[in-house]
Protein backbone atom coordinates (compact mmCIF):
# COMPACT_ATOMS: atom_id res chain seq x y z
CA UNK A 1 0.00 0.00 0.00
CA UNK A 2 1.38 3.35 -1.08
CA UNK A 3 -1.68 5.62 -1.19
CA UNK A 4 -4.82 6.15 0.90
CA UNK A 5 -7.50 8.69 0.03
CA UNK A 6 -10.30 9.39 2.52
CA UNK A 7 -13.17 11.70 1.65
CA UNK A 8 -16.59 12.40 3.05
CA UNK A 9 -19.59 11.28 1.04
CA UNK A 10 -21.81 13.97 -0.53
CA UNK A 11 -24.54 13.51 2.08
CA UNK A 12 -22.06 14.00 4.93
CA UNK A 13 -23.81 11.29 6.93
CA UNK A 14 -20.57 10.35 8.71
CA UNK A 15 -19.71 7.79 6.07
CA UNK A 16 -16.76 8.16 3.80
CA UNK A 17 -15.06 6.95 0.70
CA UNK A 18 -11.78 5.13 1.18
CA UNK A 19 -9.58 4.61 -1.87
CA UNK A 20 -6.45 2.48 -1.46
CA UNK A 21 -3.88 2.43 -4.25
CA UNK A 22 -6.50 3.60 -6.73
CA UNK A 23 -9.20 1.10 -5.72
CA UNK A 24 -12.40 2.10 -3.91
CA UNK A 25 -12.98 -0.10 -0.85
CA UNK A 26 -16.48 -1.53 -0.93
CA UNK A 27 -16.32 -3.44 2.37
CA UNK A 28 -16.63 -0.94 5.22
CA UNK A 29 -15.06 -3.45 7.64
CA UNK A 30 -11.72 -2.77 5.87
CA UNK A 31 -11.96 1.00 6.44
CA UNK A 32 -10.55 1.10 9.97
CA UNK A 33 -7.19 -0.41 9.03
CA UNK A 34 -6.59 2.39 6.54
CA UNK A 35 -8.24 5.28 8.35
CA UNK A 36 -6.14 4.57 11.45
CA UNK A 37 -2.96 5.04 9.41
CA UNK A 38 -4.11 8.44 8.20
CA UNK A 39 -5.84 9.71 11.33
CA UNK A 40 -2.99 8.80 13.71
CA UNK A 41 -0.54 11.26 12.19
CA UNK A 42 0.37 13.06 15.39
CA UNK A 43 4.10 12.50 15.01
CA UNK A 44 4.17 13.91 11.49
CA UNK A 45 5.84 17.29 11.04
CA UNK A 46 3.71 20.04 9.50
CA UNK A 47 5.67 21.31 6.50
CA UNK A 48 2.94 23.62 5.16
CA UNK A 49 -0.33 25.00 6.46
CA UNK A 50 -2.72 27.73 5.38
CA UNK A 51 -6.48 28.20 5.54
CA UNK A 52 -7.23 25.67 2.80
CA UNK A 53 -4.46 23.07 2.85
CA UNK A 54 -2.18 21.37 5.34
CA UNK A 55 0.72 19.06 4.50
CA UNK A 56 2.50 16.85 7.02
CA UNK A 57 5.54 14.64 6.55
CA UNK A 58 7.32 11.82 8.36
CA UNK A 59 10.35 10.35 6.59
CA UNK A 60 9.03 9.50 3.11
CA UNK A 61 5.35 9.57 4.11
CA UNK A 62 3.22 12.57 3.27
CA UNK A 63 -0.34 13.50 4.30
CA UNK A 64 -2.32 16.23 2.56
CA UNK A 65 -5.48 17.67 4.17
CA UNK A 66 -7.65 19.82 1.94
CA UNK A 67 -11.01 20.19 0.16
CA UNK A 68 -12.33 19.23 -3.24
CA UNK A 69 -13.93 21.67 -5.64
CA UNK A 70 -17.22 19.78 -5.22
CA UNK A 71 -19.71 20.63 -2.46
CA UNK A 72 -21.69 18.34 -0.17
CA UNK A 73 -25.50 18.19 -0.02
CA UNK A 74 -25.67 21.36 2.11
CA UNK A 75 -23.19 23.36 0.02
CA UNK A 76 -19.98 22.90 2.04
CA UNK A 77 -16.64 21.97 0.51
CA UNK A 78 -15.98 18.24 0.64
CA UNK A 79 -12.84 17.43 2.62
CA UNK A 80 -10.20 14.88 1.80
CA UNK A 81 -7.15 13.41 3.49
CA UNK A 82 -4.50 11.94 1.23
CA UNK A 83 -1.71 9.71 2.50
CA UNK A 84 1.13 8.74 0.22
CA UNK A 85 4.14 6.61 1.11
CA UNK A 86 6.75 7.16 -1.56
CA UNK A 87 9.54 9.53 -2.47
CA UNK A 88 8.03 12.86 -1.47
CA UNK A 89 10.55 14.82 -3.52
CA UNK A 90 8.61 13.86 -6.66
CA UNK A 91 5.73 16.29 -6.17
CA UNK A 92 4.48 16.01 -9.77
CA UNK A 93 3.95 12.29 -9.21
CA UNK A 94 2.11 13.00 -5.95
CA UNK A 95 -0.27 15.44 -7.65
CA UNK A 96 -0.85 12.99 -10.50
CA UNK A 97 -1.61 10.16 -8.03
CA UNK A 98 -4.03 12.38 -6.09
CA UNK A 99 -5.79 13.35 -9.32
CA UNK A 100 -6.14 9.69 -10.37
CA UNK A 101 -7.31 8.49 -6.96
CA UNK A 102 -9.83 11.36 -6.78
CA UNK A 103 -11.28 10.36 -10.17
CA UNK A 104 -12.26 7.00 -8.64
CA UNK A 105 -14.83 8.89 -6.51
CA UNK A 106 -15.57 11.54 -9.16
CA UNK A 107 -13.84 14.38 -7.37
CA UNK A 108 -11.67 17.26 -8.57
CA UNK A 109 -8.92 19.06 -6.69
CA UNK A 110 -7.76 22.62 -7.12
CA UNK A 111 -4.63 21.55 -8.98
CA UNK A 112 -3.38 25.13 -9.39
CA UNK A 113 -3.55 25.78 -5.64
CA UNK A 114 -1.74 22.53 -4.82
CA UNK A 115 0.97 23.28 -7.39
CA UNK A 116 1.48 26.75 -5.85
CA UNK A 117 1.94 25.19 -2.41
CA UNK A 118 4.35 22.59 -3.76
CA UNK A 119 6.39 25.27 -5.56
CA UNK A 120 6.67 27.09 -2.21
CA UNK A 121 7.82 23.87 -0.53
CA UNK A 122 10.40 23.17 -3.24
CA UNK A 123 11.67 26.75 -2.99
CA UNK A 124 11.83 26.45 0.81
CA UNK A 125 13.85 23.22 0.50
CA UNK A 126 16.26 24.88 -1.95
CA UNK A 127 16.77 27.78 0.43
CA UNK A 128 17.27 25.41 3.34
CA UNK A 129 19.70 23.25 1.37
CA UNK A 130 21.52 26.41 0.22
CA UNK A 131 21.77 27.67 3.81
CA UNK A 132 23.06 24.30 5.02
CA UNK A 133 25.69 24.42 2.28
CA UNK A 134 26.73 27.94 3.28
CA UNK A 135 26.97 26.97 6.95
CA UNK A 136 29.09 23.94 6.05
CA UNK A 137 31.48 26.10 3.99
CA UNK A 138 31.76 28.64 6.82
CA UNK A 139 32.43 25.84 9.33
CA UNK A 140 35.14 24.37 7.10
CA UNK A 141 36.77 27.77 6.60
CA UNK A 142 36.63 28.45 10.34
CA UNK A 143 38.25 25.06 10.97
CA UNK A 144 41.03 25.79 8.48
CA UNK A 145 41.58 29.23 10.03
CA UNK A 146 41.78 27.82 13.58
CA UNK A 147 44.14 25.08 12.42
CA UNK A 148 46.35 27.64 10.64
CA UNK A 149 46.47 29.94 13.68
CA UNK A 150 47.20 27.04 16.04
CA UNK A 151 49.85 25.65 13.71
CA UNK A 152 51.53 29.08 13.33
CA UNK A 153 51.62 29.58 17.11
CA UNK A 154 53.06 26.12 17.55
CA UNK A 155 55.68 26.84 14.86
CA UNK A 156 56.53 30.22 16.43
CA UNK A 157 56.91 28.56 19.85
CA UNK A 158 59.21 25.91 18.39
CA UNK A 159 61.26 28.60 16.61
CA UNK A 160 61.51 30.68 19.80
CA UNK A 161 62.51 27.62 21.82
CA UNK A 162 65.14 26.53 19.30
CA UNK A 163 66.54 30.11 19.17
CA UNK A 164 66.81 30.10 22.99
CA UNK A 165 68.59 26.75 22.99
CA UNK A 166 71.10 27.81 20.32
CA UNK A 167 72.17 30.88 22.31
Amino acid sequence: MERILISQIEDNDRTQYVVVDGLLLEDKSDYREYTDIVINAGDYKTIYKDSSISIKQRKQELIIYSHYLEKDSVGRSIMYIYYIDKNTNDFDNIIQSLLEDSKVINRNINKYQLQQVIEKLISKRRILNNNVFKIAIIAILAGVLIYTIFNNKKHEKQTTTSDSISR
